[in-house]
């Protein structure tokens, strides 16, 4: 697999991933604390703005901001953030392995990031009785398990 395709592919699917967590994902709960945790979009913001800090500090900023205010917000930023990874590596330039700076590495970093962060938020969710993701998404029950959990102090 070239390193092109393996970028877009795995940012593509960490962002459908991200998509799918916040299914049923109530904006009204963006600003909700867990006892000292972060809120939801403490979370959101750090996730889906460290694709523009890294590219900001390679000295390729993107074109737009990574700013939201709902979860519809968030979608259409990833769908944006998706757009102009793919269309930048359609120039053989930006298709090189550097770590911080080169486009694949950020890709790779922060679909990661989009990773390890989706987990707090599937946290979230089920503190708040949100719904399952169900055992019918494309990740099935590594992802969210269907069964009701009981939180306790």
């Amino acid at each position: 697999m070239s390193l092109r395709k393996h970028a877009i592919e795995l940012y593509k699917n960490a962002s459908q991933f991200l998509k799918l967590v916040l299914t049923d994902f109530p904006d009204t709960k963006l600003d909700e604390q867990i006892g000292e945790a972060e809120t939801a979009r403490s979370i959101l913001k750090h996730m889906v703005g460290t694709p523009h800090w890294w590219m900001k500090r390679a000295e390729s900023p993107m074109p737009f901001r990574a700013s939201f205010q709902t979860i519809e917000d968030i979608k259409s930023l990833l769908t944006k953030q998706n757009e102009t990874f793919t269309e930048l590596l359609q120039n053989e330039d930006n298709v090189h392995w550097t770590p911080t700076t080169s486009i694949p590495w950020i890709m790779i970093r922060s679909a990661n990031h989009i990773m390890h962060h989706a987990s707090m938020l599937i946290y979230m969710r089920h503190v708040w009785g949100l719904p399952s993701l169900g055992p019918d998404n494309p990740w099935s029950k590594i992802v969210d398990y269907p069964a009701k959990l009981l939180y306790a102090n």
